[in-house]
């Protein structure tokens, strides 16, 4: 193993160089599998073989996998909440019938309207938001 900073060959598993002192993957100077110089944005050492860790891309997609996790997640809180919107829709509209009250389920149900709408605008986007993570 080589540190990927100075080019250091290391012994075992270590978690600082013992030459420069960092951290062995955190650079992008040198292959950590045969030691020769890459440069910045090489993705694969082409001595060896081996893919670079460390890399631009490596460092992106795992970011966009985050992303995408939070995404997912807003989107199904958004489609439940809707879904408890939608119920209370049906709740205020069946009541108005049996109510002496009935402005109170008229504004009741404009609010599980309003509700909904802005549950769907925020699934819709991060719906969008996952797709534009993928890419």
């Amino acid at each position: 193993m080589y540190c990927r900073n100075c080019g250091a060959e290391l012994s075992g598993k270590t978690s600082l160089c013992s030459k420069c002192g960092s951290h062995p993957y955190k650079g992008n100077s040198y292959c950590q599998n045969c030691g020769v110089m890459t440069s910045e944005k090489q993705e694969l050492c082409i001595k060896c073989g081996v893919r670079l860790v460390g890399t631009v891309s490596n460092s992106v997609s795992t970011k966009n996998n985050t992303y995408s996790k939070i995404y997912k997640i807003v989107y199904i809180i958004a489609n439940f909440i809707s879904l408890i919107g939608a119920g209370a829709i049906i709740y205020n509209f069946i009541s108005i019938n049996n109510s002496h009250f009935i402005s109170d389920h008229i504004v009741g149900l404009g609010n599980s309207i309003i509700l909904v709408i802005v549950m769907q605008l925020i699934a819709y986007s991060m719906k969008k938001g996952v797709k534009r993570t993928k890419n």
